[in-house]
């Protein structure tokens, strides 16, 4: 006996409900912690050690007031945004070329390049943060913005080149060898060509 339509619709219907009930309790696995920041953010010390689940006495905005004053939390906001933001520029220019170059030129030491990135794929953070203190201590900015920005650059950079070296390899080699016999340079093909190709 065949399924009815109905029954294959209702059927749809449940297994649609089902996968949906399950995102919703996974969206909420997920946002449970920043739920519980927030709410412990209007406790005291001795509260949220007593009973760390209750929900608190009041909601105070005021303590929020305080915290942004006293633990200079502004500061570290426009730390936090200036650091993000120079990081995020800085991978996805220099990936950018990077990819490119690796996408459309074929040079000496190009697969050797290729595995050093993939070997940033590969090694844990611990196994380098001696050497990079040591380094940024040499240097002399170890309590600057550049000892953030540098390591969040790099460790960016493998993930950021692999990725858009990709999309670029799929793109077809007729377009660059036009803007070329049109008597666009390196330069002029990677600006004008390839980088408004990788944007969103």
């Amino acid at each position: 006996m065949e399924p009815t339509v109905g029954s294959v619709s209702a059927g749809a219907r449940l297994s649609r409900w089902l996968v949906t009930g399950m995102l919703a309790l996974l969206a909420f696995v997920f946002f449970f912690p920043m739920i519980w920041m927030v709410l412990s953010s209007f406790k005291s010390d001795q509260a949220i050690f007593a009973s760390p689940f209750a929900l608190p006495d009041a909601i105070d905005p005021a303590v929020w007031v305080e915290a942004w004053d006293v633990g200079n939390i502004g500061l570290y906001a426009v730390n936090s945004a200036i650091v993000t933001g120079v990081s995020v520029f800085a991978i996805l220019v220099i990936g950018a070329a990077a990819a490119y170059a690796f996408s459309r030129y074929r040079f000496r030491g190009r697969s050797l390049a290729m595995g050093l990135f993939a070997l940033g794929l590969l090694l844990p953070l611990q196994s380098y943060f001696i050497a990079q203190s040591t380094i940024f201590t040499d240097l002399a900015i170890t309590d600057t913005r550049w000892a953030l920005i540098i390591p969040y650059t790099a460790m960016g950079l493998p993930l950021a080149v692999y990725l858009l070296k990709v999309y670029l390899d799929g793109l077809p080699e007729e377009l660059f060898e036009a803007a070329r016999i049109d008597g666009a340079g390196d330069v002029r093909v990677f600006r004008s060509l390839a980088m408004p190709l990788l944007r969103p």
